[in-house]
């Protein structure tokens, strides 16, 4: 792996693996815990659908950031450009969120001077 861009890879397969485990969490949330009624008079027939569609809303959102993630790790096994650029906005996101440290991480495997220039090299 050229430079520091294992690391890079490293950190987006584990935030990969968190958006899952984020959506299978938030799901059986939404879908079972959410609409169970606290007692058998506050029972409404439109909490349990409402609940189900957030439920299945948020599994099917984190599967398509997690396969969205690993598509940039694939551009940049691949040492395409616009995986770098790709990788390091979403970074630079990562930072602003709980992935904190994957963010700052990852920048750091990006910006490496070698992956820097593999991925200048790649767009011309």
């Amino acid at each position: 792996m050229l430079g520091r861009l294992g690391i890079t890879i490293v950190c987006f397969h584990i935030s990969a693996a968190l958006y899952v485990l984020l959506g299978i969490g938030l799901a059986i949330f939404f879908g079972f815990i959410a609409t169970q009624p606290a007692s058998p008079e506050e029972y409404s027939i439109a909490v349990q659908p409402l609940g189900i569609f957030l439920g299945v809303f948020t599994l099917i959102f984190s599967f398509l950031l997690a396969a969205g993630v690993e598509v940039v790790v694939w551009g940049l096994r691949k040492l395409k450009y616009w995986a770098w650029i790709v990788g390091i906005v979403i970074c630079a996101l990562y930072i602003t969120s709980a992935f904190v440290i994957l963010g700052g991480l990852g920048l750091w495997g990006l910006l490496d001077s070698d992956t820097q220039a593999a991925s200048r090299a790649a767009r011309q």
